[in-house]
């Protein structure tokens, strides 16, 4: 059996067609939703659902949520030999998205898998550009070197699958901010473990941050990736070449959104820069700047 492990707060009415598109798999499994404090109409969706597909509920106060916390939650509630992560707002795109995610795992030496992300049709060019980057159409295999570069651990709990034996040797770390899936796949990879990018296992999943909110989520992000890796000169000269190809290649397919990127790098390097010098900043200060507000809290 596969367990699904869909961690959720105000889902909101698109959580119905994630649900919808999880019923079309062939494979068997279990659906395992924890709910950290939902106040719209996400519990509903979920009670309406589980007459057609076998779902457990756990509720958490919202205190209690982190993003390896309550995914280690998976290893205490689920039967399935794999675990499968999925978030709330990642829509699988057929019914092979779970069988092409688990059949990674003849290798022995394959610790997990992740699924190519697609962006909706409404996405911005912003984001459709990120996806096109990171989610290539080739299958991978990490790491592809031996060296502890980001692109070696690069990995998305969006939509992957780990077996549940590694997970219950390896948890998820519970005290950092984010990027928990990035962190666990470098403690994998030092062990002589692999794992792969499979582009036929697709959901489509993209972001719509406002100036603010993009602001907050590299906060979160560079601090994250500095508690994971200390050293963050790396990150920032490889940014600043991403930013330059993506300015170029927006102003190629439409100029006029290039007009938007002014503003959003800005928040994009405030944001990074904050995170970075997180240190300096008051814990009060930084609940307001980031996107984790309870994460200041414990």
């Amino acid at each position: 059996m596969i367990s699904i492990f869909i961690p959720t707060k105000n889902a909101g009415n698109q959580f119905n067609e994630v649900l919808k598109q999880i019923s079309f798999q062939t494979e068997k499994f279990e659906l395992i939703i924890v709910d950290s404090g939902s106040s719209d109409n996400t519990l509903e969706i979920i009670n309406n659902w589980k007459q057609r597909i076998p779902i457990k509920l756990y509720q958490i106060p919202p205190k209690e949520f982190g993003h390896g916390k309550t995914r280690n939650l998976a290893i205490k509630y689920a039967k399935g030999k794999f675990l499968v992560f999925l978030s709330q707002d990642a829509i699988p795109l057929n019914n092979f998205w779970l069988t092409n995610l688990i059949r990674n795992f003849k290798d022995s030496k394959i610790a997990a898998c992740f699924s190519k992300q697609i962006p909706r049709k409404n996405a911005s060019e912003i984001e459709k550009f990120f996806c096109k980057q990171n989610y290539p159409n080739q299958k991978i295999i990490r790491p592809q070197s031996q060296d502890s570069s980001l692109e070696n651990m690069f990995f998305s709990n969006v939509s992957s699958c780990i077996s549940k034996d590694l997970l219950e040797e390896f948890p998820f770390n519970e005290n950092i901010i984010m990027s928990e899936d990035q962190e666990w796949t470098k403690r994998i990879i030092f062990k002589r473990y692999k794992t792969i990018y499979d582009p036929e296992s697709i959901v489509i999943h993209s972001h719509d941050y406002n100036l603010i909110q993009t602001f907050q989520r590299y906060f979160d992000s560079a601090l994250s990736l500095k508690q994971i890796f200390g050293n963050f000169s790396n990150f920032s000269n490889k940014g600043s070449k991403y930013m330059r190809r993506e300015f170029f290649h927006i102003l190629k397919i439409n100029p006029l959104s290039a007009t938007y990127l002014l503003p959003y790098n800005l928040a994009r390097v405030l944001g990074t820069l904050s995170g970075i010098n997180h240190s300096k900043i008051p814990n009060n200060l930084k609940r307001k700047l980031s996107m984790h507000k309870n994460y200041w809290t414990s």
